[in-house]
């Protein structure tokens, strides 16, 4: 816990919350293209 640059995380966190959020939005993809790839398949 960093609690002495918490006032300069405020302008980072949105950064690294979108960018977190677009990994894990990458992976739930890629993890919902596999299922339905593996759906597909006769």
């Amino acid at each position: 816990m960093k609690i002495s640059v918490r006032r300069r995380k405020m302008y980072t966190e949105t950064e690294e919350d979108a960018k977190n959020a677009l990994q894990e939005a990458r992976w739930v993809l890629e993890r919902c293209l596999e299922a339905w790839s593996e759906m597909q398949d006769p």
